[in-house]
């Protein structure tokens, strides 16, 4: 899945340049419009919608992510976390 701070639009276009679109189901890409506008280092709603669109429980899940700040919120809710 994939889970951004840019738009779905966006997210799909740039899945589409790269030519990765197609590991993706259109459910499983997540803009912030689709989880209000909340940002991940500061709101467990995104990782709340992730995990439902997936239907997915934290323990059961992997996130990666390249900013640290985004890791924490993840963490504390029982996600595995990995800095890249």
């Amino acid at each position: 899945a994939l889970l951004t701070h840019g738009s779905n639009a966006w997210a799909k276009r740039v899945l589409d340049q790269r030519g990765l679109r197609h590991f993706f189901k259109d459910s499983h890409i997540l803009g912030l419009e689709q989880y209000e506008f909340q940002t991940k280092n500061k709101s467990e709603l995104p990782f709340r919608a992730i995990l439902k669109a997936l239907n997915c429980r934290p323990e059961d899940c992997i996130l990666v992510e390249d900013n640290p700040a985004n890791l924490v919120i993840p963490h504390a809710m029982g996600i595995e976390t990995v800095l890249v």
